[in-house]
């Protein structure tokens, strides 16, 4: 029952990073967090597209350790490194298309 619950906030818990993280590009948010005024989309992406991968390994760092995490890139294929490699990439041009739709 608790790893039921641990999943259940964890998916709310990406459910509102994910809705949100994107908050700063819009011209539609509240003043406080809206970073259009100083910067232009690109900018706010980059930044956030930079700081994103250091905070998530970070987590992954602090929750399962850099030995068990330098087992995993051991182990793993490079074939499997590519398919996890290749898909993010792609994810990363569809921020670039996210950009865009939020700037128009």
């Amino acid at each position: 029952a608790m790893s039921a619950a641990l999943g259940v906030a964890a998916a709310v818990c990406s459910g509102l990073a994910n809705g949100s993280w994107n908050l700063p590009m819009k011209p539609d948010a509240p003043r406080s967090v809206y970073a259009g005024t100083v910067w232009a989309w690109e900018n706010i992406w980059f930044v956030a597209n930079v700081l994103i991968p250091i905070f998530n390994t970070a987590l992954v760092l602090a929750v399962v350790g850099p030995s068990v995490l330098s087992e995993v890139f051991a182990e793993a294929e490079p074939r499997h490194l590519w398919a996890i490699c290749v898909p993010s990439l792609a994810w990363g041009w569809g921020g670039v298309g996210l950009g865009q739709a939020i700037k128009r």
